[in-house]
């Protein structure tokens, strides 16, 4: 809630690993975890800033399908 850019919303160290290790929870125990959640559309360029992704080879359209001759 306190962040001012895109970078303050990465997560990193200690925090990154229990994420992970949260998100693999629910996902092996789904039927606990139902939500119902809106369609999001997410620019590409956010999802690279709130991963921490610094580098990024070849195009997608919006199907996830790789483009390009990368």
């Amino acid at each position: 809630m306190n962040a001012k850019t895109l970078n303050d919303l990465v997560v990193s160290g200690e925090e990154r690993q229990l994420l992970w290790r949260s998100l693999r929870e629910r996902a092996e125990n789904d039927q606990l975890y139902k939500v119902a959640l809106p369609e999001a559309d997410i620019p590409p360029e956010v999802l690279m800033a709130l991963l921490g992704i610094k580098d990024f080879q070849g195009e997608y359209d919006v199907r996830g399908q790789k483009t390009g001759s990368n």
